[in-house]
């Protein structure tokens, strides 16, 4: 997990398995980027995943809609 020193919020995910053979090792990696900040939270906008090195798939995030029906008053602070 990599987290940036900016937001802290991760910009990269990476982890080793094998194939369902087990014959070949699979490296994973996940970027996040375009950060937006929405209540005081970054959120990244972007999502590319890396599968031995090789694009296979990226997300765009249009919106991001905060759940506006939980309420801080439902929580007990310690």
């Amino acid at each position: 997990i990599w987290l940036s020193a900016e937001h802290f919020q991760e910009v990269k995910l990476a982890a080793s398995s094998v194939s369902a053979d087990g014959a070949e090792p699979i490296e994973t990696e996940i970027y996040f980027t375009d950060f937006e900040k929405l209540i005081g939270i970054y959120h990244a906008k972007k999502i590319d995943y890396v599968i031995n090195g090789e694009p296979v798939k990226s997300m765009r995030i249009d919106r991001i809609r905060p759940n506006v029906g939980i309420f801080d008053s439902y929580f007990s602070r310690h």
